[in-house]
């Protein structure tokens, strides 16, 4: 897991901003500790959540 640790705190820092914003347009900000916005306007859909919950979890190991 240690080298993909960069990309899971992507992942991560995407799965925190988008769990209670299913359904909303949402800009999505920088995981490094910055306010700057990554990605303006994202309409954060179920399949989207739920692609991204796939991707790390299969990073980290955890079952699919």
């Amino acid at each position: 897991m240690s080298r993909h640790k960069d990309v899971v705190a992507v992942y991560n820092n995407l799965v925190r901003q988008m769990t209670h914003n299913i359904g909303k347009t949402i800009d999505i900000v920088s995981p490094y500790d910055t306010d700057n916005v990554v990605v303006s306007d994202f309409y954060v859909t179920p399949n989207a959540y739920t692609r991204i919950l796939k991707r790390r979890n299969s990073l980290i190991g955890e079952d699919k």
